[in-house]
């Protein structure tokens, strides 16, 4: 028995959808895979990022108690380091990429979180406040720094920011 026109169209037509589904099939496992093989990346720089971050925290750390040791306590030997770590290390990050800056953003806020918990009842909550909107403009300053900056040293991008005390011991 011969086929008619319309059932010939017919089974074009469904062959071609068949085709499509295949085709359809095989770029959402593309996709599956790819999304998964981001998320894995996008993982892995958030680690890295946080380490780095880290490392910038023990940094500061170090300089407060080395300006304290060399100047006394209860001087302000160490006040004014947090505008220089906080743009230094988001600087840092943002000229690694965008997502490494938004990475530092995210993990500044973090920061300022736990900041919050571990001051609370020990100060005024207005100081809490007044000193997590200054770092976090400082992150703000330091992202935006990198991003227009992303061939610059970012210590030297940030000289005006060291504080006199850091300057008399050489520490950038």
């Amino acid at each position: 028995m011969q086929k008619t026109p319309s059932d010939q169209l017919r089974e074009e037509k469904s062959r071609e959808e068949k085709s499509l589904n295949l085709l359809e099939r095989k770029q959402n496992a593309i996709s599956k895979k790819e999304n998964k093989k981001n998320l894995i990346n996008r993982t892995k720089d958030y680690i890295d990022d946080t380490l780095t971050a880290y490392d910038y925290y023990k940094q500061m750390n170090n300089t407060a108690k080395k300006l304290v040791n060399t100047f006394g306590k209860n001087v302000g030997a160490g006040n004014g380091i947090d505008d220089y770590y906080h743009p230094l290390l988001q600087c840092v990050l943002a000229q690694k990429g965008n997502n490494h800056a938004q990475n530092g953003i995210e993990l500044g806020y973090w920061k300022e979180v736990w900041d919050y918990y571990r001051k609370k009842g020990k100060m005024p909550e207005q100081e809490i406040y007044k000193d997590s909107f200054k770092d976090l403009q400082n992150n703000r300053y330091g992202s935006n720094l990198g991003k227009n900056n992303p061939d610059k040293d970012c210590r030297n991008l940030l000289e005006d920011r060291r504080t006199p005390n850091m300057k008399k011991l050489g520490i950038r």
